[in-house]
């Protein structure tokens, strides 16, 4: 919210997909890859909506061609 409040142009977070807490995508559930939001980022998603501000998130993994996605973000 700092950031966004001293106009910082915040282009995206990027999380670790599979990761329980930092997944944007998929999220780890009985040691297996599953849909949905890791902890942290499902919270820190929920506060960014209720402050109003939209902030892309990039789910990456070092087998999808993360580097190729970040540049698409930037």
């Amino acid at each position: 919210m700092d950031y966004h409040r001293h106009g910082f142009e915040i282009v995206g977070i990027v999380g670790a997909n599979r990761s329980p807490s930092c997944g944007v995508d998929t999220t780890s559930r009985n040691n297996r890859e599953v849909p949905g939001q890791g902890v942290f980022l499902a919270k820190l998603a929920q506060r960014l909506e209720k402050e109003g501000i939209a902030v892309p998130m990039l789910g990456v993994k070092a087998s999808d061609g993360s580097i190729q996605k970040l540049r698409e973000l930037l």
